[in-house]
Order: structure tokens, then C-alpha cells, then sequence
């Protein structure tokens, strides 16, 4: 009779994974991605430059009276890194007034909402706390900042998204729709890093997976932006229409979305269906994603 138990993956597989995106300190990537069974060899190639806005939201901070906010929304770290700058810049009597601040933070994801409470609520604002991490991504925190929003004394029914310079409008118009007033600070933008592609570029050689035992490479991307050059590097896009008619035959290598809205990118400008989308922006969920790919198809020491 067949054996029809899970299949526990070869402890001696070797699996390069590219992650592109930038490392943080410490890389929750990193660590999740090292522990056993299966042996991933992990490497960071970032695709983007990220410029932080102090002047906006310093302007806000140092504004006289009460704090005219109910709430935060975090929808990347990088707003986190632009607050934490800021906060580091007030006089005594403003730190004095945010460390006593009480409201919610919210965030999109547990790297975001981690960042909030070791960067933020263990820093400068201590009386707040974190709520919204599981949702997947900003259109999620609505019904969350709908049904859990706390007014303070001051903020009444405003809060104050700190965002990019690129962002998707669903966040926004279903709070509006909710009847909560959006007010929207850019803090900060990205631009795609000249040296990416040919960082990518010389990273897929020297990261070729072995060949037999199923033997196999992920890329892990967490951002449209760069999207195009992945699929260039590794020769997938159609050469004058720039689509990706289909996978190539007997790959090795294969793509894992940090969420659906890059998962939507790179199928609509792309016609690029990824093998894995997360279910939850996180290590957890993409380490989840892929392992279950890999067992289904019997892949990577499976």
C-alpha cells in the first residue's frame, strides 16, 4: 500500500534564497530562515533607495497644542525609521508630551508592527500600543481602524497616515467611506537602485542550484519596483512586448510574493503568475508558502 504521509524534506537540501529587499538588524529573515530542517542559504539584494522626509512631519510634531490625532497608520518600516528620526529631534517639552501620549499605531504586517514597538513604543512614545498587524495590506486595516479606533480628547475622528510617495488609494477612500477623516504625510519615497540589475544579474550564477534531488533557488520579492529587472535578469521577459508568455520548461528557480498587491503588478504588467503569495507578510508566511509548493511538487529535498 502507497505511503500517503507528509514528506519530510533530505535535512541535507540546500536551498539559495534571494531575498529583495534590504536587511534590517537584526534580519527576522535571516533567523526564521536558518533553523532546521531545511538548509537555506539566504542573501539580501536590495532593489530600492529610500529617501526619508523629516520636514512634513517634524512640522506636525512641533505644532503647538495637543497632538490633533486619534491614531497612526503604518503601512511600511520605512515610515517607522522616518518617525523615529523625527522623534529624536524634538525639545524636551515635546518628548515630554509624546512619551505621555496615548493612542493606537496602525500597522500593516508584523515586520511594521515589530519595528513600531521596539523603534517607537519602546522609544519615544511609550503609552501606545500596536493594533492591525495581521491585516495583509492597507485596504485590510479598514474594517480593523473601523471597529477598534479609540478617539483621544484632542484627535477626535483623525488620524494620520505616514506614507510614500507611492501608494494604493484603497486605504484612504474605505476610511473616508467609514466616515474617519484621512489626513496623508509623505515621509518618504523609494527609487529603483541603479545597481540593482547587476547585482541580480551576477547573484543568479553564483547561486545556480544544484542539480538533481529536486534541487531548486527561490526568489522572494517584496516590491513592484524592481519587478522588471528580476524578470529580465533571468531572461523570462519576451524581447519588444515584455511579457511572459509562459514558465520556462524544467526551471529551477521560483518566485515568491511578499503579499498580493505585488502579486497583482507583476500579473498585470507582466502576465507573470509567481509560484507562492504569502498569506501573511511575514517570514512565518513565506517560509509556509513555499515549503507547501515544494512538498506538493515534490521539490527542494521533498
Amino acid at each position: 500500500m502507497p505511503d500517503s504521509s507528509p514528506r519530510s524534506p533530505s535535512p541535507r537540501t540546500t536551498i539559495p534564497i534571494l531575498f529583495l529587499k534590504s536587511p534590517s538588524e537584526p534580519d527576522t529573515y535571516t533567523v526564521h530562515f536558518s533553523s532546521p530542517p531545511l538548509h537555506y542559504h539566504p542573501r539580501h539584494i536590495p532593489p530600492l533607495v529610500t529617501s526619508h522626509f523629516l520636514e512634513s512631519l517634524l512640522a506636525l510634531l512641533v505644532s503647538p497644542g495637543p497632538f490633533p490625532y486619534s491614531a497612526l497608520i503604518f503601512t511600511s518600516q520605512r515610515a517607522v525609521s522616518t518617525i523615529v528620526q523625527c522623534l529624536s529631534l524634538l525639545s524636551p517639552s515635546k518628548t515630554h508630551e509624546f512619551s505621555t501620549l496615548r493612542i493606537p499605531l496602525y500597522a500593516v504586517g508584523p515586520g511594521t508592527a515589530a519595528a513600531l514597538r521596539a523603534e517607537v513604543i519602546g522609544g519615544g512614545m511609550p503609552e501606545c500600543w500596536v493594533e492591525g498587524e495581521e491585516a495583509g495590506r492597507g485596504e485590510g486595516l479598514v474594517e480593523i481602524v473601523a471597529g477598534s479606533r479609540v478617539d483621544n480628547e484632542n484627535g477626535g475622528n483623525k488620524v494620520l497616515w505616514l506614507t510614500g510617495e507611492k501608494r494604493r488609494e484603497g486605504l484612504r477612500a474605505g476610511l473616508i467611506a467609514k466616515g474617519i477623516d484621512v489626513e496623508i504625510c509623505v515621509v518618504y519615497g523609494t527609487t529603483l537602485s541603479p545597481e540593482f540589475s547587476s547585482h541580480f544579474r551576477h547573484a543568479l550564477p553564483e547561486t545556480e542550484p544544484k542539480t538533481g534531488r529536486g534541487g531548486v533557488r527561490w526568489i522572494i520579492i517584496f516590491s513592484a519596483q524592481g519587478g522588471r529587472e528580476m524578470l529580465e535578469g533571468l531572461g523570462w521577459l519576451e524581447e519588444g512586448i515584455e511579457r511572459v508568455s509562459e514558465h520556462p520548461e524544467g526551471r529551477t528557480t521560483y518566485v515568491a510574493s511578499i503579499g498580493p498587491t505585488t502579486k497583482e503588478y507583476l500579473e498585470g504588467e507582466f502576465g507573470f503568475r509567481v509560484d507562492v503569495c504569502a498569506e501573511r507578510p511575514s517570514p512565518e508566511g513565506v517560509r509556509q508558502g513555499i515549503e507547501r509548493f515544494m512538498r506538493e511538487n515534490g521539490i527542494g529535498g521533498f
